[in-house]
């Protein structure tokens, strides 16, 4: 029999029961190789607009069909900011802080990376200035970065720095910034097919931690906080039919935690509440798809599904061990992002999640692979085709 290492990615430590979780991805891969294969018919590339898959010390995972080639850290190079007294007009006492977003260039127009940063500062006298030291490297791929600005916890307009400016330092003298937000509801981001491993808006994002697949390869192992991110991804808010469709394995027994979000800060289209023991339940609005007979390392394609013409939303939980297939169908409760909605807060900070619910910070402990999103609700019968007799399935 193999044996697997102690120390899993990132110099962690695998506990007896994350080994245990290796032991058995590799175990049920052997298995999936004595079955025959059967290659999938279906139209199960219509309508899909992401799908990632893990990849071992990456920061960031980008979707089959996304060809940006995204720097693994946006931000390396960043050195601090410093106050330059006299030179400005902020107040003593001051608190300015700054959300930061990178973007390439694609037929001309700004392309977001999807990932967000924040730095901060207190001015101590009148007149301060803020002044941004030059970058010590400069991130390749990066045409810009879009700066939102607040001042004592308001947002106090919006600029353009070109990577340009902000490599070679550039000061922020309280003057110079455009009102509201660079993109709007009628004017929204092209933001690339990228997920990144954002576990502080204050620091870089680290490469993810990863463990063996069901499917060999590696999955994305949030066991120890790491979770996939894609900022400005109100494109997903948008659709009132949609899928959501990945395999998990569910790594801790927990009562109440959060697989994935697509969502804003108030409203949202996938919420994933989840509890783990004897039982898998995976919840909705009104009920929940429950596995029952639930044992440790049991791996699940888990699909949900907005279905406006017929006004229901769906869960499926699929076992790979057994091919046991759990239900749950209600009301469809989900808001689509409309031009009522706080762009900043349900645009902007839109997001397509995995491993935690983003804006209230709940976790999710799990594996994770062949993460997909479709913009319509999935057949019954596109469902078992996704499962493929437990062996799965992945865009051409």
């Amino acid at each position: 029999m193999r044996k697997h290492p102690t120390i899993a990615s990132r110099g962690k430590r695998w506990s007896a029961s994350r080994r245990f979780h290796g032991w058995l991805a590799t175990w049920l891969q052997d298995r999936r190789r004595s079955r025959a294969f059967s290659p999938v018919e279906s139209n199960l590339l219509t309508g899909l607009v992401q799908f990632y898959q893990p990849q071992a010390s990456a920061t960031h995972l980008r979707s089959w069909d996304e060809d940006a080639s995204v720097p693994s850290d946006p931000f390396l190079g960043f050195t601090g900011l410093v106050l330059d007294a006299i030179s400005g007009s902020y107040l003593a006492g001051d608190y300015v802080q700054y959300q930061v977003f990178p973007f390439g260039t694609r037929d001309g127009a700004r392309l977001y990376a999807g990932v967000a940063w924040m730095t901060e500062i207190w001015c101590s006298d009148d007149n301060d200035a803020v002044y941004w030291e030059a970058w010590f490297a400069n991130p390749t791929w990066v045409t810009g970065y879009a700066v939102l600005r607040y001042v004592n916890g308001s947002l106090a307009g919006h600029r353009i720095v070109t990577a340009a400016a902000m490599f070679a330092g550039w000061t922020d003298d309280n003057d110079g910034w455009v009102e509201g937000l660079p993109c709007g509801y009628y004017d929204p981001p092209n933001t690339a097919k990228v997920v990144w491993n954002i576990t502080s808006l204050f620091s870089s994002p680290p490469a993810i931690t990863t463990a063996p697949s069901l499917f060999g390869g590696v999955a994305f192992d949030s066991t120890y906080g790491d979770r996939l991110v894609r900022v400005m991804s109100d494109d997903l808010r948008r659709a009132p039919d949609a899928t959501l469709a990945y395999w998990v394995s569910p790594t801790v027994e927990t009562g109440y935690n959060v697989l994935h979000s697509v969502r804003g800060s108030a409203t949202g289209s996938f919420g994933g509440n989840y509890s783990v023991g004897t039982e898998f339940s995976v919840a909705g609005v009104a009920g929940s798809a429950i596995a029952t007979g639930h044992v440790e390392g049991d791996w699940y394609l888990l699909v949900m599904r907005n279905d406006s013409l017929g006004g229901d939303h769906h869960i499926d939980l699929i076992r790979e061990r057994d091919g046991a297939h759990f239900t749950h169908s209600e009301s469809l409760t989900a808001t689509p992002l409309s031009d009522a909605d706080d762009f900043l807060l349900e645009g902007v900070w839109g997001v397509l999640v995995f491993a935690n619910s983003w804006h209230y910070e709940v976790p999710g402990y799990a594996l994770y692979d062949r993460m997909g999103i479709w913009d319509r609700a999935l057949t019954n019968e596109e469902v078992l085709d996704l499962f493929n007799n437990g062996l799965g399935w992945t865009p051409a």
